[in-house]
């Protein structure tokens, strides 16, 4: 992945100030004034110069500059993710005992794994259906858990 400071250093050298004539002030000066005894030089001609080049342009250079196309990114794209196992998912949340801690962070793996968004089009009323499933296992897995830390802190 590309980092912004790899991005601002592709701005900045992309973007070189043109060299300075240093001595066009001195001509201009000696042409005014005529510091030599001999007829006054003609002016410099205007050279045509690049128009400086917007922020945006410069953003757009070096974002093509270092975000070339992946081989590897591709090659990952075209190989097809398997559907999770949503049976298995639901007879390990009823099997095993977690905290309340760990049931948040599985309904957020799940979520991550197997939401309807990141479904094929096809397989989508299913990880509706099963979504809602494991939230309603998972709730009340948490309101058990809750329960009985709640019975044991009484007692205690």
């Amino acid at each position: 992945m590309v980092e912004f400071a790899d991005i601002l250093d592709g701005i900045e050298k992309s973007v070189e100030p043109p060299p300075r004539d240093a001595g066009r002030a001195y001509r201009l000066f000696e042409a005014t004034f005529d510091l030599n005894d001999h007829a006054a030089p003609e002016p410099p001609k205007p050279q045509p110069r690049e128009l400086p080049r917007s922020g945006f342009e410069r953003l757009i250079d070096a974002y093509n500059q270092f975000m070339k196309p992946d081989p590897a990114a591709a090659a990952r794209a075209e190989k097809p993710v398997p559907p999770p196992n949503y049976a298995a998912i639901l007879a390990d949340l009823r099997r095993r005992k977690r905290s309340v801690e760990e049931l948040s962070a599985l309904r957020r793996s799940v979520a991550w794994t197997c939401h309807p968004d990141r479904a094929p089009d096809d397989q989508r009323h299913r990880a509706i259906a099963f979504m809602a499933e494991f939230n309603a296992e998972l709730d009340a897995a948490m309101a058990r858990r809750r329960k009985s830390d709640n019975e044991r802190r009484a007692a205690g």
